[in-house]
């Protein structure tokens, strides 16, 4: 479901629409969250038990384990606070409401600071696109020398010290890792009884 602009008769473009959607989702968890303080529910982070009781249920508590430390909340404070479900309806409840009449998609992005995010992108792109333009460094250049990276395939490891090599006694075939050396075997072994 997409808002329609008053102005174009066109959806909203899907960056704004999802901006303005999670303005309406951190509206409405402010709107839990007060209302849950004016019932007296206290945020699971206030409450502590100092005596380690068990996760599960003990003496009209529910007892939560988060962020290794244990917290317990009275079941009838627990059943008042509000479900993920509640916040989930009202978001949807807030969307559908908010698609359902054409709105200027300019002026309420604007009011929730979309555009201005967007008149700082192009400022620098602007500047960016100068510093391009000048001929002089911004700041000081090192030279690297044009020689090729070193690779992982020479003769010495990172520390200085030759790789062990191993070879088949067969072949004389060259591996680095002793698994390849053995896998290499395997099909030896495999061909000697295949002839």
């Amino acid at each position: 479901m997409q808002p329609i602009d008053s102005v174009t008769n066109h959806p909203w473009s899907p960056k704004n629409s999802r901006l303005m959607l999670e303005q309406i989702k951190d509206e409405v968890r402010a709107e839990l969250r007060a209302r849950d303080a004016s019932r007296g529910i206290p945020q699971l982070k206030d409450v502590h038990d100092d005596n380690g009781v068990k996760i599960g249920e003990k003496d009209n508590f529910q007892v939560y384990k988060d962020d290794g430390k244990v917290y317990a909340v009275d079941q009838h404070l627990a059943s008042l606070k509000h479900s993920g479900r509640e916040n989930r309806l009202m978001v949807q409840r807030r969307w559908a409401q908010f698609c359902s009449e054409p709105r200027d998609e300019v002026a309420l992005s604007a009011k929730a600071g979309l555009t201005e995010r967007q008149d700082e992108l192009a400022r620098t792109l602007d500047r960016t696109a100068e510093v391009a333009d000048s001929d002089q460094p911004i700041g000081p250049v090192k030279s690297t020398p044009d020689l090729p990276m070193p690779c992982s395939d020479t003769d010495t490891a990172e520390l200085g010290e030759p790789i062990q090599e191993f070879v088949c006694d067969q072949c004389d075939r060259k591996f680095t890792q002793r698994g390849h050396l053995t896998n290499h075997k395997k099909a030896h072994a495999r061909e000697a009884v295949s002839v």
